[in-house]
């Protein structure tokens, strides 16, 4: 009887994290360019009273930005634990079932 390893794949889950991550600046771009133009408008329109809003704003869009980074790579660390563990344990089944 052949017995086979059992894989815990965290593969996809790193890849996501790391695309999350890379796309950030793609983000954070958007964002830089949408707030230039509400500005500019802004300024010609209305009050700066305005203009403070969306320096909040995009204060808020940072620290947000932030968290969800942080949370992806809080998540892509947890999973790959879990990986290593299930990988220790496999190892460890593999050995007692072989004798």
């Amino acid at each position: 009887m052949s017995y086979g390893v059992l894989k815990f794949d965290t593969e996809q889950i790193a890849a996501i994290s790391s695309v999350t991550t890379a796309h950030r600046e793609q983000w954070d771009s958007i964002w830089n360019g949408v707030r230039s133009k509400l500005s500019a408008t802004a300024a010609e329109a209305l009050s700066s009273t305005v203009g403070g809003s969306l320096d909040q704003r995009s204060a808020e869009y940072h620290a947000k930005t932030q968290q969800h980074v942080d949370n992806m790579a809080s998540q892509s660390s947890a999973v790959q634990r879990v990986g290593t563990t299930a990988s220790d344990y496999n190892d460890q089944m593999t050995r007692t079932i072989a004798g």
